[in-house]
C-alpha cells in the first residue's frame, strides 16, 4: 500500500510542471505611496516589535540579520528610510528601521556589510536625515554615524564628505538635548579616524 502511494505520488510529481522561480516583478511590493495611513501604522508597529525583540536577546538578532540576507529585503529598508523625504507619515517607521540597524551593527559588527548596503545606498540621504524636523530621526541618524565610525570606518571613509561633519556640528546647537549629546558623541568618535584626523591637520 505504501509502495503504491509512493509510486502514485512520484507519477503525479513528474507530470506536474516545475514552478518557475519568483522574480523581483513576481514578488513586487506595492509602492509605499499607495499605502493607507492604517497600513503604515501597522508596518510601524511590526518594526517596533522587531526592534523590541532584537534588543531583548542576541538569538533573535542573529536570526533577523540572516533573514535580511536570505529574503533580500535590504532594498525594502532603503525604501522605508527614503520615504521620509516626501512623506512625514513614514518618520516613525524610518526611526524604527534605524533603531534596528543601529542595534544590529553595534551588537553584531560581523554583519556590517548588510547594514552598509542599506545606509550608504544612493537613495538614502543621511544629510537630510540629520536636518530633518523630527528629533528622534536626527538622534538616531547621529547614533548611526557614531556606530559606523566605530565598526564600519572603511565604508564611512568611502562615503565621507565635509557636509556630514558640518551637519553634525550644527546639531551641537540643537534645541533637543539628546540630539545635541549624540552629535557630540559622534564627532568625538570621528576624532579616532585617521582620514578625518588628516583632514583636520591640513
Amino acid at each position: 500500500c505504501n509502495k503504491k502511494l509512493t509510486s502514485s505520488n512520484s507519477e503525479s510529481q513528474s507530470q506536474s510542471p516545475t514552478p518557475a522561480p519568483l522574480t523581483q516583478s513576481d514578488a513586487s511590493i506595492r509602492q509605499l505611496s499607495s499605502l493607507e495611513h492604517d497600513e503604515v501604522k501597522t508596518l510601524t508597529a511590526v518594526y517596533d516589535l522587531i526592534c523590541f525583540l532584537i534588543h531583548s536577546g542576541e538569538n533573535f538578532l542573529n536570526q533577523f540579520c540572516d533573514a535580511i540576507e536570505i529574503l533580500g529585503v535590504k532594498e525594502l529598508f532603503v525604501n522605508f528610510i527614503n520615504a521620509v523625504r516626501t512623506n512625514d507619515g513614514y518618520v516613525k517607521l524610518s526611526c524604527s528601521i534605524l533603531a534596528v540597524l543601529n542595534c544590529a551593527l553595534r551588537e553584531l559588527p560581523e554583519n556590517a556589510e548588510i547594514i552598509e548596503q542599506v545606509v550608504f545606498h544612493d537613495n538614502v540621504d543621511l544629510i537630510q536625515m540629520l536636518k530633518h524636523g523630527d528629533s528622534i530621526l536626527r538622534h538616531r541618524t547621529c547614533m548611526l554615524l557614531r556606530i559606523l565610525a566605530r565598526f564600519s570606518c572603511l565604508a564611512l571613509q568611502k562615503h565621507w564628505n565635509n557636509e556630514i561633519k558640518e551637519s553634525l556640528e550644527s546639531l551641537l546647537e540643537d534645541r533637543n538635548l539628546e540630539v545635541k549629546t549624540e552629535a557630540q558623541c559622534a564627532l568625538d568618535e570621528f576624532k579616532y579616524l585617521s582620514f578625518i584626523a588628516a583632514e583636520t591637520a591640513c
